[in-house]
């Protein structure tokens, strides 16, 4: 260090201009560590208060669908007497690649389409832009088919295609054959159907290692 004199007359310690770029330099490394500190907790909030959003609107979404399965069935005229053998014959599910999903198997379906009232047919379809609903006036179809383009639908639940969220929103069901009561109520007064829906639908929160998935079942009362 230089030593200088003050305006007292006594010598005083200065620093040098290699002392003061190696303090700039230090103090600019603390600086740039607090940025980065402060983006990747304000990203982390951001995505965090993001994903509680969806997870809100999935619950929201299998409650709805809860409700719309319950109902289906109901009023239609175009089956047999009591729906026996209804799965195949007035309502079915489809997996992902559009094959027939086949009752009871452990793999999943990603759309579930029933006869609608006055004819025509109902859907809940979920597909990369979120959950959709296919009623309840119905729309035109032929053997139970899936809706095509251009049919209107109400949206239940939407995707989104940022990272960390591609699978968030995605909802799958799987149908058994067996006897049921809603809301596993079992009284001598309760009407029982013969198919349960088991509603899979993948959230932001929980636990990732466990896939991140809530269930729900349904039984479909008006099957019989």
């Amino acid at each position: 260090m230089n030593k200088k004199k003050n305006a007292s007359g006594q010598y005083g310690k200065g620093f040098t201009l290699v002392e003061l770029m190696v303090g700039m330099v230090v103090s600019m490394v603390v600086v740039l560590g607090m940025v980065g500190v402060y983006q990747t907790v304000s990203r982390n909030a951001s995505e965090v208060s993001l994903g509680t959003k969806i997870d809100s609107q999935i619950f929201s979404g299998m409650l709805t669908v809860d409700r719309i399965l319950q109902g289906a069935g109901f009023g239609v005229l175009n089956g047999p007497p009591d729906f026996p053998n209804a799965y195949g014959a007035v309502f079915v599910a489809y997996t992902e690649d559009l094959s027939e999903y086949v009752l009871g198997s452990t793999a999943a379906a990603r759309s579930i389409v029933w006869s609608a009232v006055g004819g025509g047919c109902n859907a809940l379809v979920s597909d990369a832009s979120g959950l959709r609903y296919f009623g309840p006036d119905g729309y035109s179809c032929s053997n139970l088919s899936m809706p095509g383009v251009g049919v209107p639908s109400t949206s239940l639940v939407q995707r989104l295609s940022a990272v960390g969220f591609e699978n968030v929103g995605v909802f799958e069901f799987r149908v058994r054959n067996e006897p049921c009561s809603p809301f596993a109520i079992d009284a001598p007064t309760v009407v029982e159907g013969s198919y349960i829906i088991e509603i899979l639908a993948t959230v932001f929160g929980g636990d990732r290692a466990a896939g991140n998935v809530v269930r729900n079942q349904v039984c479909l009362i008006n099957y019989k």
